[in-house]
């Protein structure tokens, strides 16, 4: 009786790694869409890492800048961090296609000694969506994702 078990938990999990809609980041209608491999990982989300966690403020009154803020999450022992970051008009332009939208996504790499970053050439009065992983030797952590607006530049 528990081989007959083992070998249906087996082959449930065969099907989830098998199935190309099941947990694959990357795939259609993912919120991770774009051309990077740390975004599109091979990792199943069922089994991924926590992600960081962002901590910085939602507004920001610098016109051209945000920091970005982060803590790690404390069961993970990330190697490094992976960023991206888009104006949001661009994510909800139907005009665009997918690929489109993909080249104008920004890209940075972090060391894992760091908790934040700064972005800089940004243009004011504008909402922008971030997306962040951890990377570890193993995986590539669960999306964090959050969004901020830059400050107007007047006085």
């Amino acid at each position: 009786m528990l081989w007959v078990f083992v070998a249906v938990l087996l082959s449930g999990v065969a099907a989830i790694k098998n199935s190309s809609d099941v947990g694959r980041a990357g795939t259609e209608g993912s919120l991770n869409e774009g051309p990077q491999d740390f975004f599109e990982t091979s990792s199943y989300v069922l089994l991924a890492p926590s992600p960081p966690i962002i901590t910085s403020s939602s507004r920001t009154s610098e016109p051209t800048s945000y920091l970005l803020s982060w803590k790690p999450n404390q069961d993970e022992h990330f190697t490094s961090y992976k960023i991206r970051y888009i104006k949001d008009q661009h994510l909800k332009n139907t005009t665009l296609s997918k690929n489109d939208v993909s080249m104008l996504w920004y890209y940075i790499s972090v060391s894992s000694n760091l908790t934040s970053r700064l972005l800089n050439n940004l243009e004011p009065s504008s909402l922008y969506q971030v997306e962040m992983v951890g990377i570890t030797n193993n995986a590539t952590s669960q999306l964090a994702v959050s969004s901020f607006r830059t400050g107007s530049g007047r006085i």
